[in-house]
């Protein structure tokens, strides 16, 4: 065989299929031209006269290609977390930025975890899919970070369980009606936003659940351990 770990999907409606596989190096030239053409042939009563209609694009990532996709991907994750430890290490302090910076992290690698169970192919939207779950739960997180803040300058003490509790409380119902309301948005697009749109809307789903829960629970517990492991 000259292709393997074929996949068939329809997307749209029925009338409209999606064919994936990988080519291996030994393919002859132009044979995803050829699987069309033989495809148009061996349907001739089920085809469109124009084959212009018949096919709507052929795209082909090679291995070269996909590695260097691979990278950029996890090289501009790197790079948006280091520019995110900068800012909040001058806008808050170090620890703030070591808790957040630790909790987007979690974030990231149980997603991934997740998004790997399913089967969906990295590509160019699921990586946006990570990089807007970075910056949607580091929102959250800081709006808690910041009233973490408050509470410290208001009470004058250190960071204590209970400043957290009470930070947490305080923010905790603009927490949740913002990632329901994504959430609502993002299930709609799961369901009807196609095949094309669907791996990015699930990265999303899980990213946003799992950035509301380390917004609440991880930073703020990391940055309890790391100002009690200072003092």
């Amino acid at each position: 065989m000259i292709f393997s770990a074929e996949e068939i999907k329809h997307f749209g409606n029925s009338t409209n299929v999606m064919i994936k596989f990988k080519v291996r190096d030994d393919a002859p030239e132009n044979f995803e031209q050829e699987i069309v053409n033989h495809l148009y042939q061996n349907m001739n009563e089920k085809v469109p006269e124009d084959k212009n209609n018949f096919i709507l694009s052929i795209d082909t990532v090679s291995p070269k290609v996909g590695s260097e996709l691979s990278g950029k991907a996890l090289w501009s994750i790197i790079s948006a977390l280091g520019l995110i430890l900068f800012y909040i290490s001058i806008r808050f302090e170090f620890k703030f930025a070591i808790g957040a910076i630790l909790a987007l992290v979690h974030d990231i690698i149980i997603t991934l975890g997740i998004f790997s169970l399913t089967g969906y192919e990295i590509t160019l939207g699921t990586v946006a899919a990570f990089l807007t779950i970075v910056g949607y739960s580091l929102n959250d997180t800081i709006v808690i970070l910041d009233r973490i803040r408050e509470n410290m300058k208001s009470s004058g003490t250190v960071l204590f369980e209970a400043t957290i509790n009470k930070s947490i409380n305080q923010s905790l119902s603009r927490t949740l009606i913002t990632s329901l309301t994504t959430l609502l948005v993002i299930v709609v697009l799961i369901y009807a936003g196609g095949e094309i749109i669907r791996p990015f809307a699930f990265t999303m789903l899980v990213g946003v659940i799992i950035g509301t829960y380390s917004s609440i629970y991880i930073a703020s517990g990391l940055l309890v351990s790391l100002y009690k492991s200072s003092n």
